[in-house]
C-alpha cells in the first residue's frame, strides 16, 4: 500500500470508555497491545488514516492502530493539546507574542537518556500463496530503512505455501542483512511457523518463539490434478538448499534435514560436554570411538524415522533452533540486546495482501468471464457477424488473460494447458468451412 504525507498536527485526545479508547481531549499515554502485549508511549490523536488511528510515538515517529486492540496502561489527562491544523496553517490569526524579557542562557538540555533503537515487524500471516505477500514484505521493508530500523522482525504465523514465493522472500532477507539484523518469531493467532515457515524462519539470523507454538515440518510437493505428490528431486533441492540455511545461520543442520525428510533419523549427543546432533549411525561409530572414556553421552533421540519434525516451543530452545520464548516484541529486542527500544509493526501488511490478492483475483475472473460469454453467445447466434464480434470479444478477453499469465505478480489459476484450450475454442470457429 502506498501511503500519501498529510499533515499530522492534529488534536490529540484519550478517555476512558468502557475499556475502549475514545479519542476526545488530548493527553500522552501507554498503551498495551491486548493481544501481544507490546507497550507504546506517546500521543493520540484524533487522526485516522485507512480506518487506522494516528498515534504519535514520543520519539516523534508515528504508528497507525486500531484503537480496539489497545488498552490504556498510564494516561496524563493534564497534558496540554498540540496546535489545532487551522492554527498552524493560518498564523495570521495568532495573537502576537510579548517579546520574552532577557535572561541567563538556560541550562542544556540532559543527553544522557538511552538512545531509542527501533524493532520493525513485519507480519507473515496466513498460507503463504500470494505474490502480494512479497510486494507487500518488499514495501514494508523499505518503510523499515527510512525509519532507520537496527531489528527486523518477521513474525511467522503460518501453515507454510509456494517454494516459489518462500524463495523470493528468502532473496529479501538477504538484502536485509545488509543493513539491519533479521530475525524470526513463531507468534499470533495460529501459533505456528510450518513448512514454508519453517524454511523463511532458518533463513533469519536468529529465531524467537512465543509460548505455546510449534516449528518444522517442512516436505515440499507439487499440486498435479489428483492432489499433492512428493517428487524425490523436489525433496533432495529442497533439502540441500534448507541444510545450508541452516548451516550459514548457525542452526543444527541434521534438524533441518529431518525438517524436510522423514527417512532421516537425528540423536542428541554430547561429546566433551558440547551438544551436537548426529545421524544414528554417527552416533554409534562416535560411542565407540569413545569407549572405555567418559567424553562421549548419548542423548535424546530428537527424530525417528518415519517422522518429520515439529518442535514445539520448549524443544526449539532444547535443540538449539529457538533462541529464546518471548511473549513480546520489545523482549526481543532486550534479548539483542537493546534494552531501550521502540517497536513498531507493519500492521496494514496482512490487509493489503488479502486487498490486493483478491483484486488480483477479481480482475482474472471478470476476463475469463467475458470470454466464456463471448464464446457461447458465438456458439448460440444466427448471426455470422454476430458471431465474429462476439469472437473478436472472446480473443480480446483471452489476450489479457494471457498478458496476466505472463506477470507471476498475478497468480492466475490458469496453466499453459488451459490457455491452449481456450485459443482453441476460438480457433476452431475459423477452421470450419461454415463459420466466418
Amino acid at each position: 500500500m502506498i501511503s500519501r504525507r498529510v499533515p499530522l498536527a492534529v488534536v490529540a485526545a484519550l478517555a476512558f470508555a468502557a475499556g475502549a479508547l475514545v479519542a476526545t481531549e488530548a493527553g500522552a499515554a501507554v498503551l498495551k497491545h491486548k493481544q501481544t502485549g507490546e507497550t507504546i508511549t506517546g500521543t493520540l490523536t484524533n487522526q485516522k488514516i485507512n480506518n487506522l488511528t494516528v498515534f504519535r510515538l514520543e520519539d516523534g515517529a508515528t504508528k497507525f492502530i486500531n484503537p480496539g486492540e489497545w488498552e490504556v496502561v498510564k494516561a496524563d489527562e493534564a497534558a496540554s493539546a498540540p496546535e489545532s491544523p487551522a492554527a498552524s496553517e493560518s498564523p495570521a490569526v495568532l495573537a502576537p507574542v510579548a517579546p520574552a524579557p532577557a535572561a541567563s542562557p538556560a541550562p542544556a538540555a540532559r543527553t544522557d537518556k538511552p538512545a531509542l533503537v527501533r524493532g520493525y515487524i513485519l507480519p507473515i500471516s496466513g498460507p503463504i500463496e500470494h505474490y502480494a505477500l512479497v510486494e507487500a514484505l518488499q514495501k514494508g521493508a523499505t518503510e523499515a530503512k527510512k525509519k532507520s530500523a537496527a531489528v527486523v522482525i518477521l513474525r511467522m504465523n503460518t501453515p507454510g505455501g509456494r517454494l516459489d514465493l518462500g524463495n523470493k522472500i528468502i532473496d529479501l532477507i538477504e538484502e536485509i542483512d545488509d543493513w539491519a539484523t533479521i530475525v524470526a518469531w513463531v507468534s499470533g493467532n495460529d501459533r505456528q511457523a510450518l513448512s514454508c515457515g519453517a524454511y523463511l524462519s532458518f533463513a533469519t539470523q536468529k529465531i524467537f518463539m512465543a509460548p505455546g507454538t510449534t516449528i518444522g515440518a517442512a516436505t515440499p510437493y507439487r499440486m498435479t490434478y489428483w492432489g499433492p505428490e512428493i517428487e524425490e528431486k523436489l525433496t533432495s533441492a529442497f533439502r540441500a538448499r534448507f541444510r545450508s540455511l541452516a548451516q550459514q545461520r548457525g542452526y543444527p543442520a541434521p534438524i533441518a534435514d529431518a525438517m524436510v525428510d522423514s527417512s532421516t533419523a537425528v540423536i542428541q549427543v554430547f561429546l566433551d560436554g558440547k551438544q551436537m546432533f548426529v545421524s544414528d549411525d554417527e552416533a554409534k561409530q562416535m560411542e565407540k570411538e569413545n569407549k572405555g572414556t567418559d567424553r562421549f553421552k548419548r542423548g535424546k533421540t530428537v527424530s525417528g524415522r518415519g517422522k518429520l519434525i515439529t518442535f514445539t516451543d520448549q524443544e526449539a530452545l532444547e535443540f538449539e533452533v529457538c533462541s529464546a520464548i518471548v511473549s513480546t516484541g520489545e523482549e526481543i529486542m532486550k534479548a539483542l540486546g537493546h534494552e531501550s527500544a521502540v517497536v513498531e509493526e507493519a500492521s496494514w501488511l496482512p490487509g493489503w495482501v488479502e486487498a490486493e490478492s483478491r483484486k488480483r483475483k477479481a480482475l482474472f475472473e471478470r476476463y475469463k468471464s467475458q470470454f466464456d460469454a463471448a464464446v457461447y453467445e458465438a456458439n448460440t447466434s444466427w448471426s455470422r457477424i454476430g458471431t465474429r464480434r462476439q469472437l473478436e470479444q472472446a480473443a480480446a478477453a483471452l489476450k489479457a488473460i494471457e498478458q496476466m499469465a505472463a506477470d507471476p505478480r498475478m497468480d492466475i489459476p490458469i496453466t499453459p494447458e488451459d490457455l491452449d484450450k481456450m485459443k482453441a475454442q476460438i480457433q476452431g470457429w475459423y477452421d470450419a468451412p461454415k463459420n466466418p
